[in-house]
């Protein structure tokens, strides 16, 4: 089934990587979204997804969009292709055309309960959390500080003895959500320099791995061990 929505929030952040099965559009330098990213947008919108059931394309700052891209997406969130849902986030309605807000579901975030967010989040297979410093992004208890610990700064039999502990007693799920947390806390640490960005990278395939059915303790054993060599090479 293929939706359109158009999300409005406050947040003009994401926290959402573009993948094969996912587009992100933005506004450009020019500080707006032009018709040459709109027509990239339904170029991408027509084509198979690539490795999962669906694909769904964020139209970031939607209402930052010049008329004229915004007159060319109309047919394609009319009509969205199947398997393919269209999410237009924007902090104002008042700016988009009629045409468009007619053919797109209003969803008001900020008025969401925190399961109705966690279920449209699942429906259209985006990350939770979505946005920082959102319902969804709390502080870490305590087993989520110790992950994000042991990510920092890995030692090997206190990591995978705590790995072996966490993937007996938690959930895929559960487990996913200790990752989609080590990367929204990490994304707030500042500056983002050269190895935090490595680290982000790591963390995001190992989720992406996990996703795809593979064995979680091995999954998070591996991801320690790439960053316990990177620790090592650096300090050699």
């Amino acid at each position: 089934m293929s939706r359109s929505y158009l999300l409005i929030s406050r947040h003009t952040n994401i926290l959402a990587s573009p993948s094969p099965d996912l587009k992100i559009i933005a506004p450009s330098i020019s500080g707006s979204i032009g018709i040459r990213q709109a027509q990239e947008l339904i170029q991408w919108a027509y084509l198979k997804p690539y490795r999962q059931r669906s694909k769904c394309a964020l139209v970031v700052r939607a209402d930052q969009a010049t008329t004229e891209a915004q007159n060319s997406l109309l047919k394609l969130l009319e009509e969205p292709p199947e398997n393919t849902n269209l999410i237009l986030i924007a902090r104002r309605r008042t700016v988009l055309l009629p045409t468009i807000i007619s053919r797109c579901q209003t969803v008001r975030w900020e008025k969401l309960s925190l399961e109705q967010q966690t279920n449209l989040l699942k429906t259209l297979h985006l990350p939770i959390p979505f946005f920082p410093s959102d319902k969804l992004s709390k502080e870490l208890p305590p087993d989520k500080a110790e992950f994000l610990k042991i990510l920092s700064e890995p030692k090997l039999v206190s990591a995978f003895r705590w790995i072996a502990a966490i993937t007996s007693s938690k959930t895929r799920q559960e487990i996913i959500e200790l990752l989609n947390q080590a990367l929204v806390q990490l994304h707030h640490q500042k500056p983002l320099g050269q190895n935090l960005i490595l680290l982000l990278d790591k963390i995001e395939k190992t989720k992406q791995l996990i996703l795809k059915n593979a064995n979680e303790k091995l999954a998070l054993e591996n991801l320690v061990l790439e960053i316990y060599a990177r620790n090592s090479t650096q300090e050699s």
